[in-house]
């Protein structure tokens, strides 16, 4: 799900440790109340308050305290202060878990024009069972927030070719009484990919003639490709297949335009033929090369209760037909990942929703574990310099994930997840790489929004330290 998600060459559509700043530096006119000038203890079911004095037009002063509800479940105050015009510093000390601490140091700018609203980037380092190892990177206030967290699951983002800007394609989703079988929003600005709960229409109104009447869609994944074939936009798309007993198998659309509508191919790209599995959960990314590689969830290859993702390099014609290239072959199996069969009695332990990256070569992004329990998780493996070399290697081993939701509520052991993420929502899967225009990593992923069944998605900054098999990840809010 993916810009150039990797060298997306053909553009595809890409934990921190939580770092939460209060009182960050404000600039403007007037009383500065909200979102990081406030001070209002982010991300946190607590109190916070700070203040924000800065310099810049107006000369004004900022300063607010108040409650939220979030969705991060730590039970703890926060206080802060901040100071600057533009620049300045920031400092937190924060309670997790009963333990920790935290402090960061960045330059910001904001508005305090009633809102407050600021950024702060520097270096943070934390303590404590939530936050795990420091980070170097980006602090920002999106934290717990889900107001403006995309409103549907399973989303693949590509930054649109000659723009600073992003869409996000997305499972089928309901929205004023409206159903949009691909619903899709255009946001983010700079080249960063900040998002909107708000949907701009839908870019699949008609699925293959294979597909069951009322099928939903799962997990659209779009590139952009140019060639002496032609150029335009291509969606992979899950759904159910007419009398087939709901078997799941992937078709493929085409459209000139980012937003379509796409015209889907007649008959699927792959449809297993073996029991009742299923094909699903598509994505794409170009290689340093030049070519496609797709990579699903491949029932047809996967061996009794387990689940397996497949990869095969696709071609194209004149037409827009797409076909594979290569053979399908397996590079990942779940019988040996102990998180993803952490206290899973489903019967089939599942590994899905691949996502590809290439950096120096290739990396395997996945989910596993139970979907609908706070144990469905996101691992990371190291594939070599060629998909077609081994089987990939899970980062850091077979035991753990590389990120999962932290508690309080049940989650996954300690010993079995190396980071969580901003916000810590319960569940995080489906995570994708993609690049912005100017080169920046930033993957999506999608979680349970407390309260409910319903999943959302929200985007971050990719940190990536090391290399291949000894590759540590992060996430930053944007």
């Amino acid at each position: 799900m993916s810009t150039r998600r990797l060298s997306k060459g053909v553009v595809v559509l890409a934990a921190a440790v939580l770092v939460v700043t209060t009182g960050v530096a404000a600039a403007g006119a007037g009383q500065g109340n909200g979102k990081g000038g406030g001070g209002r203890g982010e991300q946190h079911q607590g109190q916070g308050n700070g203040q924000g004095q800065g310099q810049g037009p107006g000369q004004g002063q900022g300063q607010g305290n108040g409650r939220e509800q979030g969705n991060q479940q730590d039970k703890s105050k926060n206080s802060g202060n901040g100071q600057g015009g533009g620049a300045g510093q920031t400092k937190a000390g924060q309670t997790r878990n009963g333990k920790g601490d935290g402090a960061g140091k960045g330059t910001g700018k904001g508005q305090g024009n009633g809102k407050g609203n600021s950024n702060a980037a520097g270096k943070a380092k934390g303590d404590g069972d939530r936050t795990g190892s420091g980070a170097k990177g980006a602090t920002a206030a999106q934290g717990s927030d889900e107001g403006d967290d995309l409103r549907y699951p399973g989303v693949d983002t590509m930054a649109l070719p000659d723009s600073d800007r992003f869409i996000s394609y997305g499972a089928s989703a309901s929205e004023g009484g409206r159903r949009y079988r691909v619903p899709f929003t255009i946001h983010g600005d700079a080249n960063v990919p900040t998002t909107s709960a708000r949907i701009n229409g839908d870019a699949l109104p008609r699925t293959g003639a294979w597909v069951a009447p009322g099928s939903g869609v799962w997990a659209p994944a779009a590139f952009y490709r140019a060639d002496a074939t032609g150029r335009g936009y291509y969606l992979l798309y899950t759904a159910t297949h007419r009398d087939d007993n709901g078997r799941k198998c992937i078709g493929v659309a085409w459209s000139a335009t980012a937003k379509g509508p796409f015209t889907p191919a007649a008959t699927p790209l792959v449809c297993p033929t073996k029991g009742d599995r299923w094909a699903l959960d598509a994505d794409v990314a170009t290689g340093p090369k030049g070519g496609v590689w797709f990579t699903w969830r491949d029932g047809q290859r996967a061996d009794g209760p387990e689940s397996a993702l497949s990869v095969m390099l696709l071609k194209f014609d004149e037409h827009h037909r797409v076909s594979g290239a290569s053979n399908p072959r397996v590079i990942m199996r779940s019988n040996e990942l102990a998180w993803a069969h952490y206290r899973d009695g489903a019967g089939v332990t599942v590994i899905e929703n691949p996502a590809l990256l290439y950096d120096h070569g290739w990396y395997l992004f996945y989910s596993g574990n139970s979907w609908p329990t706070n144990y469905y998780a996101t691992g990371i493996a190291w594939c070599g310099a060629r998909l077609s070399d081994a089987m990939c290697t899970p980062i850091p081993g077979p035991r753990k994930a590389v990120f999962a939701y932290t508690g309080p509520q049940d989650h996954l052991p300690r010993d079995m997840y190396v980071h969580g993420l901003p916000g810590n929502q319960r569940g995080p899967g489906a995570m994708a790489p993609f690049r912005s225009n100017d080169g920046q990593l930033w993957v999506t992923w999608n979680y349970f929004r407390d309260g409910s069944r319903e999943r959302f998605s929200r985007t971050g900054r990719l940190v990536v330290t090391g290399n291949r098999a000894n590759a540590d990840f992060k996430v930053v809010a944007p």
